[in-house]
């Protein structure tokens, strides 16, 4: 079965190694973030292993930026921070570490292209930090862009093609109060869809798009909002989870 844009993030940890920095090596490790949909790259961040906190993704800097996925897969529990559980339940993001997906994962394209690129990389020297995570930064956009491969769709023309179509998390809101605030449209049925749910919402508002807030917390319910008065409408009651195609 296909899987579509933002319907799995992965997030990869490499094998620690060593990096040159003037006239020291360090132990470190490249951990990878991307779409496996379109293979786009959302991020790549190296981390030294005496600096603390090394195993840990603030997810929440990615929802804001690329919208939700339904999964997210894990090599490695560690990498989750201590808020991730309330994050992910509340915004319905499947959080797996799977012995058959990870056998997939090995078989990934791009993971082996980075794995070659890092043992390359653990073979130079470098004046500092900077210099190398501008040359991991060129190697990312030339991956996600494919410069020198016009023949075939890039990640991240195929990744930014579809993602208009899911929803997106405002920074302010997220990093605040995980309120989620966005525009949906009810259908003639009274229903709006908000993620993976449906909301029965009054009949005043039937065929109108309108704006709603909803707490990452709790599951239960969504707010229609007036942005203009700046203040909550309704409570629309929770109606059924749905499988989204």
């Amino acid at each position: 079965m296909a899987i579509h844009t933002n319907e799995l993030w992965v997030i990869h940890e490499f094998e620690t190694s060593f990096i040159h920095l003037g006239v020291r090596s360090r132990r470190g490790k490249l951990i990878l973030i991307f779409d496996y949909g379109s293979q786009f790259i959302l991020d790549a961040q190296i981390c030294f292993v005496t600096e603390p906190m090394i195993n840990n993704v603030n997810l929440m800097s990615y929802l804001w930026r690329y919208g939700i996925p339904d999964s997210i897969w894990l090599s490695n529990y560690e990498l989750q921070r201590e808020n991730w559980n309330r994050i992910t339940n509340g915004l319905g993001i499947k959080v797996v570490l799977d012995t058959e997906i990870k056998a997939q994962m090995k078989s990934v394209h791009l993971i082996d292209t980075l794995q070659d690129k890092l043992k390359l990389l653990s073979m130079k020297k470098f004046q500092n930090l900077q210099e190398l995570k501008e040359i991991l930064v060129n190697h990312i956009n030339r991956w996600n862009y494919q410069s020198e491969r016009k023949e075939i769709n890039a990640p991240a023309d195929i990744f930014f093609a579809n993602i208009r179509n899911h929803i997106f998390i405002e920074k302010r809101v997220l990093s605040e109060s995980y309120l989620i605030k966005f525009l949906g449209n009810v259908t003639e049925a009274g229903m709006v869809q908000v993620l993976h749910r449906l909301y029965q919402v009054p009949d005043d508002y039937l065929g109108q798009q309108i704006m709603f807030r909803r707490s990452a917390l709790q599951n239960q319910e969504i707010y229609i909002y007036d942005e203009s008065m700046n203040q909550l409408m309704y409570r629309c009651p929770f109606v059924k989870m749905i499988e989204i195609p």
